[in-house]
């Protein structure tokens, strides 16, 4: 996966979608397509959803280094389904390596359901302890407070730069 990945950001590097720091979304959400995540928009966030906003046609890999470098953040959904899921572990590498070749934070982590330390790749559990992480509340009383938390993390509240 590794040289895959080099290969996408030398072609990027060569023929750049955007300049530095002008982002297309907000937000790219890697998450399973096993889970119902999804859920309604109300805070103005430009957001790219894993597949669904994916061009037909186009290269899998294509896609998610496009969705991960015109993004502000990369917010993953971490599942059960995600952990098990070739294409989220690579999203999760290409934001990993998408972070550290432009030196910015980009990966914030939203753990969906309860996990014990051992359904935690100890590579993913390296990544969480590095970044920005958020458990989704199991009352739906503070779903509110939480979605609006979120929201100011991934960007809603800024302009672009």
């Amino acid at each position: 996966m590794t040289l895959r990945y080099w290969y996408y950001a030398a072609k990027l590097k060569v023929n750049p979608q955007l300049p530095d720091l002008i982002f297309e979304n907000d937000v790219f959400v890697s998450y399973s397509n096993k889970d119902d995540f999804v859920e309604e928009n109300e805070f103005n966030l430009r957001v790219h959803l894993h597949g669904l906003h994916f061009p037909v046609g186009e290269q899998i890999v294509d896609s998610i280094h496009r969705a991960v470098t015109t993004s502000r953040k990369t917010l993953v959904v971490v599942t059960k389904n995600m952990l098990r899921s070739y294409w989220c572990n690579y999203e999760l590498m290409i934001a990993r390596r998408e972070a550290i070749t432009r030196g910015r934070q980009l990966l914030v982590f939203l753990f969906l359901e309860p996990m014990s330390s051992w359904e935690v790749s100890a590579e993913i559990a390296s990544y969480v302890r590095e970044s920005t992480y958020i458990a989704y509340p199991p009352d739906p009383a503070h779903r509110q407070m939480f979605w609006n938390k979120l929201a100011d993390d991934l960007g809603a509240n800024e302009t672009l730069r």
